[in-house]
C-alpha cells in the first residue's frame, strides 16, 4: 500500500505532531491556573526587576575607577532601587510560587533583602560614609536566578 519511505515519513510526522500537541498542552496547562489577578500581581515582580536592572546598569556604567558615582547618579540609582523595593513588596508569595516553588524564598531572602541593603549603602554613599558596593544578597539572587531562569514560568502579561 505505502512504500517504506512514505511509511517512515507518516510515522515521523505523527510523532512530531504528537510532541507538539503535548508541548502545547503542557504550556497551556502551566498557565491555566493563573487568574487575571495573579497576572496583574506578577507585573510588580517584572517592574521590580526592571527598575533594579536600570539601577545596576547606571551604577556599573557610571562608576569611576575609584568606585564613586556623582551625587546625581547616586540619587538616580537610589530612586530606582527604592522603586524596585516598592514593587517587590507588592508581589504576593502565592503568585511567586506559581512561577517556581522556590521563588518566594529566593525573592524575599536574596533579592528583597539585597535591595534593602543596597538602599542603605547608597544612602551611606550619599552622606559620604560608605563606598559603592553590591550586596551579597543581590549576588546570591543573581546566581540563583541565572541557574533557574528556564524553570521560572511566568505567563506573558505585557
Amino acid at each position: 500500500m505505502f512504500d517504506n519511505n512514505r511509511r517512515k515519513h507518516i510515522i515521523a510526522t505523527t510523532v512530531i505532531f504528537g510532541i507538539l500537541l503535548l508541548a502545547l498542552a503542557f504550556y497551556s496547562a502551566s498557565f491555566s491556573s493563573w487568574s487575571d489577578e495573579d497576572k496583574s500581581n506578577i507585573i510588580h515582580f517584572l517592574n521590580s526587576l526592571e527598575a533594579n536592572g536600570q539601577a545596576h546598569m547606571l551604577m556599573t556604567s557610571r562608576t569611576s575607577a575609584r568606585g564613586e558615582l556623582s551625587p546625581s547618579d547616586i540619587e538616580q540609582a537610589l530612586a530606582l532601587r527604592e522603586r524596585a523595593l516598592e514593587q517587590a513588596l507588592l508581589v504576593e508569595d502565592r503568585v511567586l510560587e506559581k512561577a517556581h516553588r522556590d521563588l518566594p524564598h529566593h525573592f524575599r531572602q536574596d533579592y528583597q533583602r539585597g535591595l534593602e541593603a543596597s538602599i542603605r549603602n547608597l544612602k551611606g554613599v550619599r552622606s559620604g560614609s560608605a563606598q559603592i558596593q553590591e550586596s551579597h544578597q543581590l549576588e546570591s539572587w543573581n546566581h540563583w536566578i541565572s541557574i533557574n531562569k528556564h524553570e521560572v514560568r511566568i505567563p506573558r502579561v505585557r
